[in-house]
């Protein structure tokens, strides 16, 4: 009986196993599968899908597959039913964007130990809330503002250890790095004081992720599960330590903290415990992988070490992600077939980033095939950091670090492979023997550290080699405060010290008699010097030109904004572009004034040097010197994605495009009246400075030292004055004056003589100037070793004038973060001096001083006595207000009587005779009018007056982190323009 039993049982369960083994082979579908076979029941394809192959070939599982089948098939992988593409098209148009139909998918065994489906798979809201979250900890902001530097700093550490012990191998050392770093940036955990260490439970689990998903004791799944398991119950403790501390640590932990304490929050404690797990092991296990992938790729290639436009092309033969997954979350068709609810769809990048039809030798390790493409984002050959809404999170935070191992790695350290190299695809990279490198400390580094020296060096540190205290000179401030960089050096070392900066090794003075005494007379012995970045872009000969190259550069560049020009043409014209533009501001409503005022110079200065018209050209200038000032002081890395690459292309587009205008020009020989046709003619002379080559850099060093320093300088000057209430009244009294003196030609121009007026208006500029330091420093470069205060400045050596030191010292100014112009008064204003040198001094002042402070009187000018100061909050508010008084002005005009109509005639007799005689109400006697601080109880009733709310000073810092303040055109129209200052 029993027997009887027991063959039912076994024959259900093999009429149950066959029925099962059908259906997996021939699944359901309510349409037309893609070609294909499904394997074994559950195990499917997967051994196969597994097994070795190298580096450098395809997957012989996805070739064999391809050649059967097609670009498209399904097959049976990881217990799932799946359809792989190969096919880039197909691919790029499924993940370009989120579908909802199509979610994100990792493996069962994966989501069951990271987190739920909803954590993993999020999409839409939770999915872009979740994006910014990890953006706030690994985004380019946070790369720039602090985790550059201290990845630096944290790689600098490492590599000096590894060249400590002299052999390390980097596919060990590689991930301790990474985890170093991104553990602690994360929570703040540090291996070396955890009893429970995260590092090995991490790697142990990494290495059971692509194993078979077998949860028997003694598999290396098994082992993986375990791993997890200890390594969330130690991340569990720690942040509910936290939590319950309510003691912060200055990590991302602290934000994820204090977004858990919001109402209706996605996130609880389970699943912030599963992010931080998942984000640690995205943050340093790919990232690892790639710095153990360059560095064997880098060393088989030596030749590439002149270049290091690696990055991506390390990512694309490498390969680190096997493919990128979806769940179809209903049945989706594709190119003609049905893939069935349910089913993963696999998009197998290695097969397209190894296409023989996409790339050229494609199993070779060639960077230079990236020249002139797109480095940053996915394209439908080159997924290999996502595509779309779905594109890795943590790209740049890769990238920056590669590119800072790259740079110091081969910089400052002599290495080899000695052992170990050998990759393999299991279908990740696995390198069975290690990658195993002799290391050891470039003489470079002591050198930089300890440099030569024929007397005594002033006091001080060199830094980090080549990038010296770069990152630290870089950092934010506030504009009322010395720079810490400074300070603090200061503080320690005195008022001349040495320092490394942008890869040079320099002397910063901070004392106006030192300062005075170096800059003040042209020296053979000391140059002008800029930013080698500047230098290499515009050339040194041209910038640093002296004696008679420079006096004759002087005259050549005074002819067009020297005061002579100023005063015969430039100021009519200055006038009126600046009249246009503060009219179209009005119209448009609202504005930001640095790009706008950028705008409104670049036109003026492009129009008067070359005749260049922004609107009818198709190749922007606009555009290119805003991203080639951007770079100017970045850190002089030419590796694509950075901002100095970026940087140099923007000056190559904006060199070629001038060229093209000089050299059209040149040809034409029909003269425009402007700079250019004076160059032109230089150039024609025997024996002349000028060549094509230099002409092009002259125009374009002219271009951006006219527009942007006076941009700058325009913006500041619009944020003091509305900050300072007594200021504005002050100036506008200045200004208004002029216009009643002009008498009936108050609409005329702004002459050279009322200019020359304008004292307080000159007082206010070089207070701007004075309290804003747009010019970090004065540079000149020692030509042979010279002697200063008793210490010795080595032949080759930057001296650098610290200006903003001296301009905000409290024993040369009073109360120095003040804006105060009235500290002008009887002053000298337009001479530099030991105090000030905002222009330079001497020899060296600045050419186009007087062309910044006209344009800056100009456009004061109009700001003042035609537009008034409105906060932004108020906008709306004062409108009601407005409504309510013109209503009780119109009423009240029923009720005056004759007397009163006489006393206010008596009050404003300008004005009403003005209007008596009938001459038309200019714009600029109804701005005086508005602005004069006349008495609302006392308006004459004839004029229309907008509520005369004045921008609160302690209002306009609460916008913080941007000043905003709106200003009325005083027209029949009443437009309102709303200014942003950033």
């Amino acid at each position: 009986m029993l027997v009887e039993a027991g063959l039912c049982v076994v024959a259900l369960l093999v009429v149950l196993a066959s029925h099962f083994a059908y259906r997996w082979s021939n699944p359901k579908c309510n349409g037309k599968l893609p070609p294909g076979s499904m394997g074994l029941p559950l195990i499917g394809d997967t051994f196969e899908f597994f097994a070795s192959h190298s580096l450098y070939e395809l997957s012989p599982f996805m070739s064999k597959k391809i050649a059967r089948y097609g670009p498209l098939f399904r097959a049976g992988l990881l217990g799932q039913r799946m359809v792989v593409s190969t096919d880039p098209e197909t691919n790029f148009n499924m993940f370009k964007q989120e579908n909802p139909d199509l979610l994100l998918w990792y493996g069962g065994s994966f989501e069951e130990m990271i987190g739920d489906e909803k954590l993993l798979a999020s999409h839409g809201s939770i999915h872009k809330y979740m994006k910014s979250l990890i953006l706030s900890f690994v985004g380019p902001e946070s790369l720039r503002t602090k985790l550059l530097h201290q990845m630096d700093v944290a790689t600098q550490k490492h590599l000096h250890s590894w060249a400590t012990d002299g052999r390390v191998d980097v596919k060990d050392a590689s991930p301790k790095m990474l985890f170093e770093f991104v553990a602690g940036k994360l929570l703040s955990y540090d291996e070396a004081k955890q009893s429970k260490k995260l590092g090995d439970n991490l790697k142990t689990f990494k290495d059971g992720l692509t194993s078979l998903p077998l949860n028997i004791p003694g598999t290396t799944f098994h082992g993986c599960i375990q791993a997890h398991k200890r390594a969330m119950k130690a991340i569990e403790e720690i942040y509910l330590e936290r939590k319950a501390s309510k003691i912060p640590g200055n990590d991302f932990l602290d934000n994820i903290i204090a977004e858990t304490a919001k109402k209706d929050t996605f996130l609880n404690d389970t699943n912030v415990t599963k992010l931080l797990f998942a984000i640690l092991l995205a943050g340093y296990e790919s990232t690892s992988q790639a710095v153990t992938l360059v560095t064997k790729l880098v060393a088989d290639h030596p030749d590439v070490l002149e270049e290091l436009t690696v990055i991506n092309e390390t990512v694309r033969l490498g390969n680190m992600v096997p493919g990128i997954f979806r769940k179809a979350m209903k049945d989706v068709e594709i190119n003609g077939y049905t893939i069935p609810e349910g089913w993963i769809l696999m998009a197998a990048l290695p097969v397209v980033h190894l296409s023989p039809d996409k790339y050229e030798s494609p199993f070779v390790f060639n960077p230079w095939r990236w020249q002139g493409k797109e480095l940053n984002a996915g394209s439908k050959t080159f997924m290999g950091f996502g595509i779309g809404a779905r594109l890795c999170v943590g790209a740049e935070f890769t990238k920056v670090q590669l590119a800072v191992y790259l740079h110091h790695l081969v910089a400052n350290y002599r290495w080899s492979v000695y052992k170990g190299g050998e990759i393999i695809r299991r279908p990740v990279n696995i390198f069975p023997n290690g990658l195993h490198i002799k290391i050891a400390e470039n003489h470079y580094i002591y050198r930089w550290s300890n440099p030569n020296c024929n007397g005594k060096l002033p006091p001080g540190a060199m830094g980090l080699p080549l990038i010296g205290d770069t990152f630290e000179f870089l950092a934010s401030h506030s504009l009322y405060e010395i720079s810490p960089f400074i300070s603090k050096r200061i503080a320690r070392y005195g008022p001349l010290f040495r320092v490394g900066l942008f890869g040079q090794k320099m002397v910063v003075s901070t004392d106006p008699e030192t300062n005075y005494s170096i800059f003040r007379q042209e020296n053979q012995d000391l140059v002008l010097w800029h930013f080698g970045t500047i230098e290499e872009m515009v050339g040194e000969k041209l910038l640093a030109s002296h004696g008679s190259i420079h006096r004759y550069m002087k005259n050549l560049v005074l002819r067009m904004v020297g005061s002579e020009s100023l005063r015969v043409k430039l100021l009519h014209e200055m006038d009126v572009a600046t009249q246009r533009h503060l009219r179209s501001w009005a119209t448009d409503g609202r504005v930001h004034v640095i790009d706008a005022t950028q705008k409104m110079l670049l036109e003026l200065v492009a129009g008067k040097l070359l005749s260049y018209d922004e609107s009818k050209q198709a190749k922007k200038l606009g555009e290119n010197y805003k991203t080639f000032k951007d770079g100017l002081v970045s850190l002089p890395l030419n590796i694509p994605g950075t901002t100095f690459h970026a940087s140099l292309q923007a000056q190559k587009r904006a060199m070629k495009t001038i060229e093209e205008i000089y050299l059209e020009r040149k040809e034409s020989k029909m003269p425009v009246n402007d700079f250019l046709d004076h160059i032109v003619e230089e150039a024609k002379k025997e024996d002349t400075f000028l060549n094509d080559t230099n002409v092009v850099k002259l125009l374009f060093s002219l271009l951006l030292a006219g527009y942007d320093s006076t941009s700058q300088a325009v913006t500041l000057v619009t944020k003091f004055i509305s900050e300072h209430r007594n200021v504005l009244a002050e100036l506008t009294k200045e200004h208004e004056a002029i216009l009643e003196n002009r008498g009936s030609s108050e609409n005329s121009d702004i002459t050279w003589e009322e200019y020359k007026s304008m004292t307080f208006t000159h007082m206010v500029m070089n207070e701007t100037i004075r309290l804003s330091n747009m010019v970090p420093g004065i540079f000149r470069k020692v030509l042979k070793d010279m002697q200063i205060n008793g210490y010795t400045i080595p032949k080759g050596w930057i001296i650098m004038a610290a200006l903003p030191v001296v301009h905000l010292s409290a024993d040369k100014y009073e109360n120095p973060f003040v804006f105060n112009p009235w500290r002008w008064q009887g002053k000298e204003l337009n001479a530099g001096s030991k105090t000030f040198m905002g222009f330079g001094i001497g020899v060296r002042l600045c050419v186009g001083a007087e062309f910044t402070k006209v344009q800056m009187a100009v456009y004061l000018h109009h700001l003042v006595t035609k537009y008034r100061k409105q906060h932004p909050e108020q906008r709306n508010r004062g409108r009601e207000q407005d409504k309510s008084k013109k209503a009780e002005a119109k009423a009240n005009q029923h009720k005056n009587t004759k007397e009163e109509r006489q006393e206010e005639q008596h009050s404003y007799p300008k004005k009403r005779n003005l209007r008596a005689t009938g001459t038309p109400l200019s714009k600029a006697v109804r701005s005086s009018i508005r602005c004069s601080g006349i008495k609302k109880d006392r308006q004459p009733p004839h004029l229309v007056q907008e509520p005369s709310d004045v921008i609160n000073e302690t209002d306009v810092l609460k916008t913080s982190p941007k000043l905003a303040t709106s200003i009325t055109q005083e027209t029949a129209t009443n437009e309102t323009l709303m200014i942003w200052i950033c």
